[in-house]
């Protein structure tokens, strides 16, 4: 993406439009102009539209050249789904709850977006759209302690800050500025042995590029999330990143527990979601990396303990994994100057 002050320009433009923006901050195109002119770092952030971001967080990106930019719409409720926005891939329904900030960075109205997730609500919308998404307990933990709540399916927990980006050193930086590590850690790569044969790609994917220590049988069974926090925490993350698949996010069908808990039937369409152990990362304080694929809506999950040496570590084995966006969509969502 072409770094200039009329680049910048126009994305704020565009934002001015955007049904996912609740709000845009024109001024920051004068801040991005004086750090250009001192040929800094400059980037555009997109803010879910919550209470929970600490604001003293915010502050601390921007003095570093994160630019506040626009407040994103959200889901309502923090549903899984945003009944009010759309996938601009698919023409569904956008995957939420941090539904706008993803669309946002995807259209490239902002470089980074900054979202919260308790249950999915960053990983999931990021992987919807084919972007990295990456997610930690250890960002303001202090503070988001006192948001404590049930999900839908009546499991406490408290959200966790989650960033989005189209490429992944937007993201490598963010999280090194936000955890930096002090040591290096060294952990071997385990891999899930889905059965879904859309994952056979992703999984040639990483057994081409990482060196794999270990495999391991997960279940998927995606509509029982005790079932999955249960088979987390027997894996030993003191030793090891675990890597599963998930999607195609919501293209088959919609994962919502709002619709999905009435009966079999609902709760069958549920799972055809494909939305998997992204939606426990949270809950058990685990932080976790999802990386996009050719395939769409697919991505390959990294999960580790929450460390800043084990994601440091983890971030390494994610660099390793490439991904080319669609040229086709490319064409079709990028700013013309």
């Amino acid at each position: 993406m072409t770094r200039n002050v009329s680049s910048f320009a126009l994305r704020t433009y565009q934002a001015l439009g955007e049904k996912a923006v609740v709000e845009v901050n024109v001024q920051k195109i004068v801040d991005c102009e004086q750090r250009l002119n001192r040929e800094e770092t400059c980037y555009y952030v997109g803010v879910k539209n919550t209470n929970v971001i600490p604001i003293e967080f915010l502050e601390m990106l921007e003095s570093h050249g994160y630019l506040m930019h626009t407040r994103d719409a959200m889901a309502l409720n923090g549903r899984a789904i945003d009944l009010e926005l759309v996938n601009p891939i698919t023409g569904r329904y956008m995957t939420g709850s941090s539904s706008g900030t993803a669309v946002n960075v995807f259209k490239g109205i902002n470089d980074l977006g900054i979202g919260t997730d308790g249950g999915g609500s960053v990983l999931a919308p990021a992987a919807a759209l084919n972007l990295y998404g990456f997610i930690s307990p250890l960002i303001c933990n202090d503070a988001l302690s006192k948001y404590s709540k049930k999900s839908t399916d009546n499991i406490t927990f408290q959200p966790s800050i989650g960033f989005m980006a189209r490429e992944f050193e937007v993201l490598r930086d963010v999280v090194a500025l936000t955890l930096p590590a002090d040591n290096q850690a060294s952990i071997n790569v385990v891999v899930s042995t889905p059965d879904f044969e859309p994952y056979q790609q992703c999984l040639r994917i990483v057994q081409h590029h990482l060196d794999v220590s270990d495999y391991t049988n997960l279940r998927y069974i995606n509509t029982d999330r005790s079932m999955m926090i249960d088979e987390l925490r027997h894996f030993d993350f003191d030793t090891s990143v675990l890597i599963t698949f998930e999607g195609p996010i919501d293209f088959i069908e919609y994962g919502d527990s709002l619709s999905g808990h009435y009966d079999a039937l609902t709760t069958a369409k549920q799972s055809q979601s494909h939305k998997n152990y992204l939606k426990v990362i949270n809950m058990l304080g685990l932080s976790a990396i999802s990386i996009p694929t050719s395939q769409l809506s697919t991505s390959i999950l990294m999960i580790c303990k929450s460390d800043p040496t084990y994601i440091q570590a983890m971030m390494g084995f994610a660099h390793q994994i490439p991904f080319e966006r669609s040229a086709l969509e490319s064409r079709y969502f990028t700013l013309q100057e």
